[in-house]
């Protein structure tokens, strides 16, 4: 009967492992609770209840719960105890947490113990370093937005680019689900983030445009970028050289990692990690900044706010200035636990603020106005209001008309291809009708095109 009630136990255990991972707590928690009344000295029960309240972001219990686990003998609450020193950038107590764990595995060999830690000793190197050189940045505040459109919350000048929805950009229409698509200020080149090969990883693309309003075909940015990780959410700089992007690959501590590189007309150079605080042990990504304002802008999960991203306005200088390693609140600084620490006594912000907020009057107001259209001249046109010619005017609008259903049949035939391959739905009779369709739909979306260059050219 023990037996059996061992071997019952141990099914229950591996069943709460798995209600973890699926993210079910609550069922996990009262499971946790059945079986510690039963087995009070079972380590493996506070293991996976330190576990869980991590996955809570509940530090504090969590390390109780772990250092209870730790002393009933369970060496994996060594390694789970660092990862959570290095939450909280404790990295001297994390290196001796991973020494432990470490130890033990050395000491019993016969056992044939796994050395799970992966590169968790590398990324404890990378925070020590990057306490070294904690960028002295002022950050004006913070804004709380929904994770699945942050990016229309960065208020941009219109010479700082733009940052657009991917599912209205027909060219990036493979374009990552919840990331946006950068345009830079003179529209001639857009940027984004889409999944390739068969793990699905994230690569940057580019497309530039060229004549006839047409675009070329997505070319990839540079693999090397982020080999075997993701790379997403891109901004160039108007100079055209700097890339601002994130990654969760090499040289990340943790998550997504903010990177910069340039390009010196050969490729980008090998990427840089920008360092805290912009960077946390969490996803932090889509670091802009705005020349004409004189703010950037960044995101990131740190905060644990279920379905809402937390974004950091701050005041981008020329020249480097590190926050001194001696300073009491070097930790803080660094996590940016209190956004006011970054402030200088007596600071006052409300121009900046001011001018950020017309910056998304300006784009609210025009939004309706707002064209972007090339004349083979190489002149753009970006307003309906700059077009006097009434006649000129209605052609254009026509076209841009047309223009828009005709992406908006592409799209469509790219949803009905997908699921016609998937199994899902849809037959290929449709799909061809629709290409016959659209066939025609481009060369009378050309004609109107060609039309409304005529009009505007007298």
């Amino acid at each position: 009967m023990v037996g059996a009630a061992c071997a019952a136990q141990n099914v229950d255990i591996e069943e709460i492992k798995r209600m973890i991972s699926r993210g079910d707590l609550e069922d996990a928690a009262a499971m946790l609770d059945s079986i510690g009344r039963k087995q009070p000295r079972n380590a493996e029960v506070d293991l996976l209840r330190g576990r869980m309240l991590m996955a809570e972001f509940r530090d504090v219990e969590a390390r109780e719960s772990l250092q209870a686990a730790k002393k009933k003998g369970s060496n994996d609450a060594n390694l789970d105890l660092a990862e959570l020193a290095v939450r909280n950038y404790e990295v001297d107590e994390a290196d001796e947490l991973l020494d432990a764990y470490r130890s033990y595995i050395n000491r019993n060999r016969r056992k044939n113990l796994t050395d799970e830690s992966g590169d968790l000793d590398e990324r404890i190197s990378r925070i020590r370093t990057m306490l070294d050189r904690v960028e002295d940045i002022v950050v004006i505040d913070s804004l709380t937005v929904d994770a699945d459109d942050f990016f229309k919350a960065y208020k941009l000048a219109p010479d700082a680019g733009r940052l657009v929805d991917a599912a209205g950009v027909a060219v990036a229409r493979n374009a990552a689900e919840a990331t946006p698509v950068y345009i830079t200020e003179d529209g001639r080149k857009m940027l984004w983030a889409e999944p390739v090969g068969e793990q699905g990883d994230l690569r940057l693309k580019s497309s530039d445009h060229l004549l006839g309003d047409e675009w070329s075909e997505p070319a990839d940015v540079g693999d090397f970028l982020s080999p075997g990780a993701d790379a997403a959410y891109p901004f160039l700089m108007p100079d055209g050289v700097t890339l601002y992007y994130a990654s969760n690959g090499r040289g990340s501590i943790g998550g997504y990692d903010i990177f910069i590189t340039r390009d010196n007309g050969n490729g980008f150079l090998e990427p840089q990690n920008v360092g805290m605080p912009y960077n946390s042990p969490y996803d932090d990504y889509l670091l802009a900044i705005d020349e004409v304002t004189g703010a950037g802008w960044w995101a990131t999960d740190r905060n644990h706010l279920p379905g809402e991203v937390t974004i950091y306005r701050f005041v981008p200088t020329d020249m480097r200035k590190n926050v001194s390693v001696d300073d009491d609140e070097l930790i803080a600084r660094a996590s940016l636990r209190n956004i006011a620490l970054t402030q200088p006594e007596g600071s006052d912000y409300s121009a900046l603020k001011a001018a950020i907020e017309r910056n998304g009057a300006a784009v609210a107001t025009n939004a309706d106005d707002a064209i972007e259209f090339y004349m083979p001249d190489g002149r753009v046109i970006r307003s309906k209001s700059e077009i006097s010619n009434e006649q000129a005017l209605a052609r254009l609008e026509r076209y841009l008309t047309e223009e828009q259903s005709l992406k908006e049949m592409e799209a469509r035939l790219a949803q009905m291809r997908s699921q016609w391959h998937s199994g899902k739905a849809g037959t290929s009779s449709a799909i061809m009708k629709l290409e016959q369709q659209l066939t025609a739909k481009r060369a009378s979306v050309k004609a109107l095109r060609n039309e409304a260059i005529k009009a505007l050219s007298r």
